[in-house]
């Protein structure tokens, strides 16, 4: 898969899966907390022949060293984040490294990791919860984060990560260290090594003419205001301003936002995004500048 639909893709499941509310907090927190142990995490392995069978990853792991990632939200930042992450995981000995993705629909989720399973970590164990969006509620994991990682040893937790918005540079490093030490310690590679040399740089347009990383960071943050379901005709008037602003002085980002809210009215679940005025904002997004003024013959 190219880059240009890596990133469409990435974009637009973060959307198709159900907008998420983000909570203004001063500390994000997901998922069990240094110090306690692990409730049961049933999860249907991934298989692409459909074979996968439903799994205890804690009782798997047992009194091994564990990393688990939690995929909330598919986004281009938290993939990057993710894989680099696991190829450091898969390399560290006895340790289980697990990679579990929360869905609405896993039907839907299992096809899209047939096309994708390849790009990730060959020796993780990847699997869907069958818990929906929430995941399993004993875990008390936070849906209003694009990822979840938590690291421990012997079925207890040493470190947990939660993270709105992923960054490789900042939030990588700090990971990396923390899987090295419940596996042995020793050397850290450069998380810049493990990211496989994106070939785009943050404000940039990559050669293939797909968005840059920023473009997209900055389309999410700004589109979920809009869509959360409890906001009020004021706040999404304001939210949509906002977006109209940023879409008027960058015209990459007008692109982007014009071709996700494109799909996301085609997708047949322009319900699910936020109230009826929200909706509304998504259709006039939707229409490129040649549906927006009538043609030149319709105007004689």
């Amino acid at each position: 898969m190219s880059q240009r639909l890596l990133s469409i893709a990435a974009l637009f499941f973060l959307l198709t899966c159900g907008p998420s509310a983000l909570a203004q907090t001063d500390e994000l927190i997901s998922g069990p907390q240094p110090g306690e142990g692990l409730p049961p995490l049933v999860v249907r392995e991934f298989q692409r022949d459909g074979s996968g069978q439903e799994k205890d990853l804690t009782a798997l792991n047992g009194d091994k060293s564990f990393v688990i990632v939690f995929f909330h939200e598919r986004t281009r930042p938290a993939f990057g984040l993710s894989n680099a992450i696991l190829r450091f995981a898969e390399t560290r000995k006895d340790l289980a490294a697990n990679l579990v993705f929360l869905t609405a629909d896993s039907t839907e989720t299992e096809n899209w990791l047939k096309q994708v399973r390849g790009m990730m970590p060959g020796k993780i164990m990847v699997g869907v919860s069958p818990d929906g969006l929430e995941g399993p509620g004993a875990w008390g994991l936070n849906r209003n984060v694009a990822l979840t990682i938590v690291i421990g040893q012997k079925g207890k937790v040493v470190q947990s990560f939660a993270l709105r918005q992923p960054a490789i540079d900042s939030d990588g490093p700090k990971i990396l260290q923390a899987i090295a030490d419940v596996s042995g310690g020793g050397e850290i590679p450069k998380i810049a090594d493990l990211a496989g040399g994106a070939n785009m740089r943050r404000g940039q347009e990559a050669k293939d003419g797909s968005a840059s990383e920023e473009v997209l960071t900055k389309l999410r943050s700004l589109l979920r205001p809009v869509i959360q379901k409890d906001a009020s005709e004021a706040d999404v008037r304001t939210a949509a301003e906002a977006v109209e602003k940023e879409s008027a002085a960058n015209e990459a980002f007008r692109k982007e936002l014009t071709a996700s809210c494109r799909r996301i009215v085609n997708s047949g679940k322009l319900e699910n995004y936020g109230s009826a005025v929200a909706q509304e904002y998504l259709r006039t997004w939707a229409k490129t500048d040649s549906d927006k003024e009538p043609a030149k013959d319709d105007q004689k």
